[in-house]
């Protein structure tokens, strides 16, 4: 019985290990992205991210029949 339990608690660190290197990984992609583009790139990007923002919340407004055109 008491093996049983160290073989569940060994798979629950791998589980765990595997988990905190895909967040690793993903979060360097991410600050590389960001490192890479210049201010100017950043700018547009974010209008381009309120736009989506504003539209994407228009259209749910016009979908609950909250605005009629």
């Amino acid at each position: 019985m008491h093996q049983e339990a160290t073989v569940f608690e060994d798979l629950r660190e791998r589980a765990t290990a595997d988990i905190q290197v895909e967040e690793t990984e993903s979060t360097n992609a991410l600050e590389q992205l960001l490192e890479s583009i210049n201010p100017k790139q950043r700018f547009i990007l974010s209008l381009m991210l309120l736009f989506n923002v504003v539209v994407l919340g228009c259209m749910c407004l016009v979908a609950a029949g909250r605005i009629q055109f």
